[in-house]
């Protein structure tokens, strides 16, 4: 038998039904090696938009959805918060509150305690506060800035397939 749940949740930015997958605390490190090229270094709207990608099963049809009602891009970030919370809510042991970087660069959930030697937490990565979508251009140079938009182009295209 699968621990596995759909929940279907409203999201009230875009005035859809969301289906949500909730997945078992024990499989959640698993999703997260999806991460492992990053190396930990990742933004927090990168990191939104993997758990998206992730976590939501009708995603073809709210990102139809969107293209069809909203026109004001300040809506999608709107939107993309409620999102990101919804997930969490349903999938607390994605909150990246709760996740570290251990010594090998990989993300993990954090264990309770300390930080053990070698470990941050997940939001203190230097890229944490950046986003994908407007701050990448002010803190990096050329051919960094060209890893990156790479990068962001491979969860833009998950979106869309």
């Amino acid at each position: 038998m699968s621990d596995y749940e759909v929940v279907e949740k409203y999201l009230k930015e875009g005035d859809f039904a969301v289906l949500i997958l909730k997945t078992p605390v024990d499989e959640i490190e698993d999703k997260l090696e999806y991460l492992a090229e990053e190396k930990g270094q990742i933004a927090n709207s990168y990191y939104g938009d993997f758990i998206i990608a992730t976590c939501v099963t009708n995603i073809k049809q709210l990102l139809y959805h969107l293209n069809q009602q909203i026109e004001d891009p300040s809506d999608v970030i709107k939107l993309r918060e409620e999102l990101v919370a919804l997930i969490i809510e349903i999938n607390p042991s994605l909150d990246p509150n709760n996740l570290i970087i251990n010594r090998n660069s990989v993300i993990k959930i954090k264990k309770d305690g300390d930080l053990e030697d070698g470990e941050k937490l997940l939001t203190d990565n230097k890229y944490w506060e950046l986003s994908c979508y407007e701050d990448i251009n002010k803190t990096k140079d050329d051919s960094d800035k060209d890893d990156e938009l790479t990068t962001i182009n491979k969860i833009v295209k998950s979106f869309k397939k």
